[in-house]
């Protein structure tokens, strides 16, 4: 995994973890990899992922099972999509209009091009 000099590392690989969440690769209930297996796999210190894992249990996207490890949550993807979706909503949706405004684009338009770009 590459990382990126803005972002704190353990927030990137929580970023990922969470990516995964809402894509469907990690499930509900699925056990996650050990703070040690996961350190090894993106060459870090195991506290990063200490810090990962106690962030996004904190969250409520994974929880822990004494002597057993971490787990994604049962309603992770559920809350994470209806989470992105408001920030779509609340924070990118209104930069796209105000970018559109500027463009000169009609609504009209912009859901012609949406629709070409469904099929």
């Amino acid at each position: 995994m590459q990382f990126n000099q803005d972002k704190a590392i353990f927030l990137q690989i929580a970023d990922r973890l969470v990516e995964q969440v809402v894509q469907g690769s990690l499930q509900a209930n699925q056990r996650l990899p050990s703070v040690r297996e996961l350190a090894v796999q993106l060459e870090v210190n195991p506290n990063t992922i200490v810090k990962s894992y106690a962030y996004l249990e904190e969250n409520q996207v994974i929880y822990k099972q004494r002597g057993k490890g971490f787990y994604v949550a049962e309603l992770a993807k559920k809350d994470l999509i209806e989470k992105k979706r408001h920030e779509f909503t609340e924070q990118t949706l209104p930069q796209l209009y105000a970018e559109m405004q500027r463009l000169g684009f009609s609504v009209d338009e912009v859901i012609k091009l949406l629709s070409k770009m469904q099929k």
